[in-house]
């Protein structure tokens, strides 16, 4: 069982990961030009806050692109996935109950919406390195946020919140910077 360091469960380092991560694909976003129209002030208002509980979100509200994430969220040792997945309940919808599984099984599983869980460019998949779950959970919110940007900022027509507009920003990060760090151990990322 993977175990994190001392270190590694302080609030501050976790809370670093998130903005660490955020940074990195902030730099990703520009470089594959994936904002349309007014990048330099999406850069300049896009906003980034710790939220208590677990779970995270991203969007864009008065033209403020934004994303709020748990450091529970993703960040945390299997055992304490575990912990998580058996606390809430999580034995529906299917990929839920495969979480559970995997965790039983020692592995753990970074769980996607079921309608492109099973992707093979924007699904779940099994790493245990806690910073490949953070990496994803970011590229997910500021995918939203980027949407969201086109859609308030830009007069894009709005769109389902996981639907194909937003899957082109999603694929776009993960293939770009998230897929490629998965299980390589790499803190550069």
């Amino acid at each position: 069982m993977i175990k994190l360091k001392p270190e590694e469960t302080d609030y501050k380092v976790r809370v670093k990961r998130v903005f660490d991560a955020t940074e990195r694909c902030l730099e990703v976003v520009e470089r594959l030009g994936l904002v349309e129209k007014k990048k330099a002030m999406f850069r300049r208002r896009f906003q980034v806050s710790i939220k208590s509980g677990d779970g995270a979100f991203g969007g864009c509200k008065n033209g403020i692109p934004y994303i709020k994430i748990s450091t529970h969220c993703r960040d945390h040792n299997k055992q304490q996935w575990l912990e998580y997945l058996i606390e809430k309940d999580w034995t529906s919808p299917k990929i839920w109950r495969e979480a559970v599984i995997a965790a039983k099984d020692n592995k753990w599983m970074f769980v996607e919406y079921s309608s492109f869980h099973k992707d093979p460019e924007i699904g779940g998949f099994l790493s245990d390195d806690p910073l490949d779950h953070v990496r994803a959970t970011v590229a997910h919110e500021i995918a939203h946020a980027i949407h969201w940007w086109h859609i308030e900022m830009c007069g894009h027509k709005k769109s389902s919140p996981h639907g194909s507009d937003w899957r082109v920003l999603y694929r776009a990060l993960r293939r770009e910077w998230v897929n490629p760090l998965i299980n390589k151990g790499n803190d550069n990322g």
